[in-house]
This record gives C-alpha cells, sequence and structure tokens, in this order.
C-alpha cells in the first residue's frame, strides 16, 4: 500500500511539474505551446532547475536573451543548472534570468564582467568585442558543418579559456549551437549577393559581420536582438540573418515570407562564468561547474538533434515562406565574404590561430570521406 501510494505521489508531482512548465514557457514565449514541433514538445524535462532548495549557500545569476523555454538557448541554461545543483548537492542554486530581463547581450557581459552577476550566454559574436579571440568563430564560411563546429568547440577549449578569461575576465562553461544563420527578408527572395541591394539588412554590433555585408556590397544596420521584432514591425530593417528556429520560434516569418538557406556563419553561444566568481568559489564548487558545464554542452547537443533544421524548415513552410537555395555559393557569395579575412587575423590571435581551427576542421573533413 506505502508503496502504491509513494508511486502514485510521485507521478502527480511529476504531473504537477510538467504542467508548471508549460504555463512559464507559454506566459512569455509568443509562440504557442500547441505550436512547438512534437519533438520538442517530448523534450521538455520533467527535471525542474527552479526546485533546487532556496537554503543554497551559493546562489548565481544567470542572464539570457531568450523569450521560448524550448530553444536550444535555454535548454542549455536550465540543464546547467540542474546538473550544478546536483553535483554539489544543492550547494549551487542557479536563477535563470531569461528574455533580457538583465539587459541585451553585450550589457549582460559587461556586468558579468564587473560582478553585477555571475552568469551570460551570449552569442559568440557579442562576446568577441570584450575577447577578440572568439572572433574566428564569426569568420564567414571557416566551418561548414556540425560536426567542424563541434570539433572546434571541443579542441579549442583550454587554450581558447586561457585567452578569453585574459583578455575579457570570463571563462566559458559550457557552449550551445544554435544553427546556421539564413537570410530572411520580407521584401523579395535572395538568391545572389546583388539581391541584397535595396534591402535594410540587421546585423548585430560586430564588427566582422558588418564588413562580411560590405563584401557583398550593403551597408547593414546593427541592431541588439531584442529589439529586433520592434524594428521589423516598424520596418527600421527589412531583414537580417538568423538560424531558421530563432526565425519561426520569435515568429519573425510572419514579417518576412522570404528566407535563403545560406550556410555563411553558424550561431554559437558560450556560457560564461565571471572569472573572479568562479576563483571565489571552493575547488570541489568549481569542479562541480565545469562537469556540469561539460555534460549540459553534450545534452543541447542531443537535444539539438531532436529538434533539427528540417523540423524548422518545415514549419516555416507551412506558415507561407518561402526557402531559397542560395545560387553558386562557394564562387559568389563564399569567395566575397572570405576577403575579409586577412583584416581580422590580428584581432583574433593572428594567423595561426586560424590555422590552427582550419586543421581541425579538414581533418574532420577527411574523416568524414573515409
Amino acid at each position: 500500500m506505502k508503496s502504491v501510494f509513494s508511486k502514485s505521489f510521485l507521478f502527480f508531482c511529476s504531473f504537477l511539474m510538467v504542467i508548471g512548465m508549460a504555463s512559464w514557457a507559454m506566459a512569455i514565449d509568443p509562440v504557442k505551446l500547441v505550436d512547438i514541433p512534437k519533438a520538442c514538445e517530448e523534450m521538455v524535462n520533467p527535471v525542474d532547475y527552479r526546485d533546487a532548495p532556496d537554503t543554497a549557500k551559493y546562489v548565481i545569476r544567470l542572464s539570457n536573451g531568450i523569450y521560448s523555454r524550448w530553444m536550444p538557448q535555454e535548454i542549455v541554461c536550465e540543464r546547467f543548472a540542474e546538473l550544478a545543483a546536483a553535483y554539489t548537492n544543492n550547494r549551487v542554486k542557479v536563477k535563470i534570468y531569461p528574455a533580457s530581463q538583465l539587459g541585451d547581450e553585450i550589457e549582460c557581459v559587461k556586468a558579468v564582467q564587473i560582478g553585477s552577476h555571475e552568469m551570460t550566454l551570449p552569442a559568440t559574436n557579442n562576446l568577441a568585442p570584450f575577447a577578440p579571440v572568439v572572433g574566428f568563430f564569426v569568420l564567414p564560411y571557416l566551418m561548414a558543418s556540425d560536426e567542424e563546429v563541434k570539433a572546434v568547440q571541443d579542441e579549442t577549449l583550454d587554450w581558447l579559456n586561457e585567452k578569453v578569461i585574459a583578455q575579457a575576465k570570463v571563462r566559458i562553461i559550457a557552449w550551445e549551437t544554435t544553427g546556421w544563420r539564413y537570410l530572411y527578408n520580407s521584401k523579395k527572395e535572395i538568391k545572389t549577393p546583388d539581391d541584397l541591394k535595396g534591402l535594410k539588412m540587421r546585423v548585430p554590433k560586430n564588427a566582422m559581420m558588418i564588413d562580411t555585408y560590405k563584401a557583398w556590397g550593403v551597408t547593414p544596420i546593427p541592431v541588439a536582438w531584442a529589439e529586433v521584432y520592434n524594428a521589423l514591425q516598424q520596418k527600421v530593417i527589412d531583414g537580417g540573418d538568423n538560424p531558421i528556429i530563432d526565425i519561426v520560434g520569435t515568429k519573425f516569418d510572419a514579417l518576412c515570407p522570404y528566407v535563403t538557406s545560406i550556410h555563411y556563419m553558424v550561431l554559437t553561444h558560450p556560457l560564461l562564468i565571471s572569472e573572479k566568481y568562479f576563483q571565489s568559489l571552493p575547488k570541489d564548487i568549481q569542479a562541480a561547474l565545469v562537469r556540469a558545464g561539460k555534460e549540459a554542452t553534450e545534452f543541447t547537443r542531443w537535444w539539438g538533434k531532436i529538434s533539427e533544421e528540417k523540423v524548422w524548415i518545415a514549419k516555416a513552410k507551412a506558415s507561407g515562406v518561402k526557402i531559397t537555395a542560395p545560387v553558386n555559393e562557394q564562387n559568389t557569395w563564399m569567395a566575397k565574404a572570405k576577403e575579409i579575412w586577412p583584416k581580422y587575423y590580428k584581432e583574433v590571435g593572428g594567423k595561426e590561430v586560424v590555422d590552427q581551427v582550419l586543421k581541425i576542421v579538414e581533418r574532420v573533413r577527411a574523416e568524414k570521406k573515409k
């Protein structure tokens, strides 16, 4: 009788947690829960990071700019929070502040640097102004596959962290990869760089990304992520580039029915922790957070395979979006964009840094051909 009661009680608690998570998602999410592709619905984690007790000795505030709980950027944060609590026996509680509550991504990197809060999840291009070495992730057409991105993230982490800590006073604790940045706009199909002329295209406030568009023959408009939807509504911009999961998940597809499946850059997010705060923690807590970060990275990669691009492409098409393939991408888009590489060699630490990354990329490509 006692066993039956225990099982029933556990089932009831799990049910309440799932309902609570759904309520949270619908409360802040512009996409209704019923709109989430089935694969993503099934990935809702029944273990809620918010269940960590408030008696935790170390409370970590983690900011991000994500509006949807089922987006991979939020998944990596929540998984890290769950594992941090588990691996420290609830001595650590991570409080997540989504939807740019604590500021936009650049503001939050500054805040973590000075100790206003402890952790944040910016796009790599928004960390680059503080840690130029990570800029190689923003070089157009440096990588061309998910396997290459994973290998570069894993194999560069140790030496990259040394440089990031020295330059920005923050530490990369985990990685998230959202997807390849597709072009989207409200006006017309884009097949070649010449088709961009006359369009007001948005980019993040990143010099390398601005120069990439200039190489294609247009001058883009820098707009912070939190302001993009309003800028599209008010026609301050005509479009921009983001992974298809972002385009659909934030309802850009309702305003921009034209998408081009270009693969010039992948959107990645490093999960950052203040190095000063990290060093103030006991060694066993540090080790637990590093372990939690590594495992959160792997979990999010696995989760990403479930919610892969084709799910979101199908959803975009169903909403009336026209998906266009770029014409002669290698000889037009790629050739023009790669002309900016030499300008940024010094900024990312020298051509030798780029060459080191290219060796990893070329090895992965060679292994794939075997």
